[in-house]
């Protein structure tokens, strides 16, 4: 699983949770003002073909970020 994301937020990271219920992450990492960074997570568990994913943020008012085209992909 990948998603590109810009921002200047204080620290956020991408996870996913796949259908075993175990839950993975990796920092987003902060490539400055205009500079997409790539996080990617491997080996995620799905048998049932469902999948939660999501971000957790924490920022300062007036921060911002944008995270944008996540994509799975069948090994």
């Amino acid at each position: 699983m990948s998603s590109p994301s810009k921002g200047d937020a204080a620290s956020y990271e991408l996870f996913v949770i796949g259908d075993n219920g175990e839950r993975k992450a990796a920092p987003i990492k902060d490539a400055g003002w205009s500079n997409w960074s790539t996080t990617k997570i491997k080996d995620i568990a799905v048998k049932n073909g469902k999948v939660t994913i999501g971000v957790e943020v924490a920022a300062n008012s007036g921060n911002w970020g944008s995270i944008d085209n996540f994509t799975m992909t069948k090994k």
